[in-house]
């Protein structure tokens, strides 16, 4: 068949392109160029296989943009009270995203010591958020939590995550019992996954692509009752 009968018939309605996207626009106009030269070379024996693949290579550059987003996650330990062997702690997790929500799991049990070396060694709450401790076995696997090694029934659910929505923040309430000394200092670390996707990206992602997104990081403190101390997650490239 002619060139001119098998090149993207669609656009020759370009009354309407520009409704669309200018990007996209841009992309069509170019691809227009292009059939019509293909068209000459057709003529001229040298075929369009050049430009069908230049045509694909437009189409999918256009399909897809990657942009910076500003922002990341930010952890504050804002109360602490010890009672006996009891240690109870509040953080606030904040999303300082403008563009993107932020879908966080607190996952595998958080560390807490003092610098007297008492180890508090019985989590007895994690609240606030969404959290998976894992099975409980030796050695632990709560990695299973996120598929990490394998996908397994023990995964968190995706829809489960802690959606904190762009400059909105959470609070996380721990409780620990069964350990501590005198020291003064107190040491927090608990893993997290997250990921960030603008609410536009999250409607159209299937949860073995929000799985694939995850990125892991970790919450760490050290304080004394009298301080507020903030911990820091950045994060980088969000396909919008």
């Amino acid at each position: 068949m002619d060139a001119e009968e098998t090149a993207f018939p669609a656009l020759d309605a370009l009354d309407d392109l520009p409704k669309l996207n200018p990007e996209l626009v841009a992309w069509a106009n170019r691809a227009a160029a292009i059939t019509a030269e293909a068209a000459e070379r057709r003529r001229s024996g040298r075929g369009l296989a050049f430009a069908s693949c230049l045509l694909l290579l437009a189409g999918s550059a256009a399909a897809e943009t990657t942009v910076r987003l500003s922002g990341g996650l930010k952890g504050e330990v804002i109360q602490m009270g010890r009672e006996g062997r009891v240690l109870t702690l509040a953080m606030k997790i904040t999303n300082e995203s403008k563009d993107a929500d932020a879908f966080i799991l607190l996952f595998g049990e958080p560390s807490a010591f003092d610098d007297a070396g008492g180890r508090w060694n019985i989590v007895q709450a994690v609240t606030g958020v969404a959290y998976c401790p894992g099975p409980f076995t030796s050695p632990p696997t709560f990695r299973l939590c996120v598929g990490i090694p394998r996908v397994t029934e023990t995964l968190f659910p995706m829809q489960g995550y802690t959606d904190i929505q762009p400059g909105q923040s959470v609070t996380v309430h721990y409780q620990f019992t069964g350990g501590g000394e005198k020291g003064e200092r107190i040491s927090l670390a608990h893993d997290l996954a997250y990921r960030f996707a603008t609410a536009e990206k999250d409607a159209g992602m299937s949860d073995a692509q929000k799985l694939k997104a995850l990125r892991f990081g970790s919450l760490s403190y050290e304080f004394t009752q009298k301080e507020v101390v903030t911990s820091s997650i950045k994060f980088g490239d969000v396909v919008k």
